[in-house]
């Protein structure tokens, strides 16, 4: 089965998501999402696809002993890949990105929150994405990292990102040291 959407604009939390495209199939229980591509408000440029993953190589032909798998073969084996693509979020003004999700960044410096780059490998398996080779800049930063998220019950995300402290992204206000205080005592005399 396949779905194609294709929209010039969408109006959503009072902002105008445009040229959305959404192509999606589902073959043999495994969803795919060929085609996403939107520009959200910011001139935010939002892509993925995702195609069926390789099929994993045949078992070797010597079986190990049955009490030899470990934890992790077999959850790799319970919980296979099912797809993989690329995934990225480009734009010139992310702070009129977060505005428009009505996320107030009125405490961080104008200058800051303005270029953002998001780019990573994604892979999906029958309970949760990953996101691998993440690469994101913000501004003059950059990091990398990679990331996961569970959909299982209590849904999990996890972001782990590495990045150069010379090139340290200072978003938020600065906050000055606490002033010594001073306290007068009057006493009245005996």
């Amino acid at each position: 089965m396949s779905v194609t959407l294709d929209a010039a604009e969408v109006v959503y939390l009072d902002g105008s998501i445009r040229d959305v495209a959404v192509a999606v199939e589902i073959h043999k229980g495994v969803i795919t999402i060929p085609q996403l591509k939107a520009t959200l408000p910011g001139d935010m440029v939002l892509q993925a696809s995702t195609g069926v993953a390789a099929a994993p190589p045949p078992p070797a032909a010597a079986k190990p002993p049955a009490n030899a798998a470990t934890p992790a073969a077999s959850q790799a084996a319970a919980n296979p890949v099912q797809t993989t693509g690329d995934f990225s979020l480009v734009g010139p003004n992310f702070r009129e990105t977060l505005a428009w999700l009505e996320i107030d960044v009125s405490s961080v410096p104008p200058d800051r929150l303005r270029k953002f780059e998001l780019r990573s490998k994604l892979t999906t398996t029958g309970n949760g994405v990953q996101l691998a080779d993440l690469a994101l800049d913000l501004d003059d930063a950059r990091a990398t990292g990679s990331g996961g998220i569970s959909f299982a019950v209590p849904l999990t995300a996890t972001l782990v990102l590495q990045g150069d402290r010379s090139t340290s992204i200072p978003i938020c206000p600065r906050q000055r040291p606490p002033r010594p205080s001073l306290r007068l005592g009057l006493r009245r005399p005996p």
